[in-house]
């Protein structure tokens, strides 16, 4: 295991499978620790320090939801990468996670596979904002919060294109991307962005990345 291996913190009452994902983590590059409820895994973040969080929803004690609350209100847990675990995926739960801040959703049981690409999807887009932000000295611009009256304000000026534009841009997508995803041509798309600039209030392309990226829990 390399000294800068990613940490990854796995939060599930189960302890074989808590235990085997260690394992597989492991065994993969990474530096994993486990705990059994969402108590347990508030005590580990000041020290481990991780830079994801695996975490099933239904737990003793302190459920998932209420975790991924305590972490989003935490110093630097606003954009830490948060994955959710769950053997029964529901539209409202998706829609309870994606507003309270959670990135993914894996559900149980799934394959190595899909583990593994769900984590480094998510820390592969976290990282590469995170270096865009710090780049062009944006980068608090992620710790950046919005209560759900000021989101649903801002996003009632926009169109249901623009919603989709504004959504891909929170992923990470270039214009390009974009473009291609919703079969348009890459000037169209630069005028959304432009026009959604205006609406919104916000002077350049990165800072509506900053902003969207800022949001992203609300854009379901």
């Amino acid at each position: 295991m390399s000294i800068n291996a990613k940490k990854i913190l796995v939060v599930d009452d189960e302890r074989m499978l808590r235990e085997s994902i260690c394992t597989l983590l492991d065994l993969s590059g990474y530096k994993s620790v486990g705990a059994e409820n969402g108590v347990q895994a508030k005590q580990l973040i000041s020290d481990f320090k991780p830079d994801l969080i695996l975490c099933d929803v239904k737990m003793p004690q302190m459920d998932g939801y209420d975790f991924l609350n305590s972490v989003r209100q935490g110093v630097g847990g606003t954009e830490l990468p948060f994955i959710f675990m769950s053997a029964k995926i529901e539209r409202d739960d998706i829609r309870k996670g994606m507003n309270l801040g959670a990135d993914d959703y894996l559900t149980k049981p799934f394959v190595k596979e899909d583990l593994l690409k769900a984590i480094e999807t998510r820390m592969s887009r976290y990282h590469n904002l995170r270096s865009i932000f710090k780049h062009t000295g944006e980068v608090e611009g992620l710790n950046m919060k919005f209560s759900r009256d000021e989101v649903n304000d801002k996003l009632n000026k926009l169109t249901k294109t623009e919603k989709k534009v504004l959504r891909l841009v929170a992923e990470g997508k270039t214009s390009r991307q974009i473009a291609e995803i919703l079969f348009v041509s890459f000037k169209t798309i630069e005028n959304h962005r432009a026009n959604m600039a205006d609406k919104l209030g916000i002077s350049g392309k990165l800072s509506l990345i900053t902003f969207a990226v800022s949001i992203r829990p609300f854009l379901d």
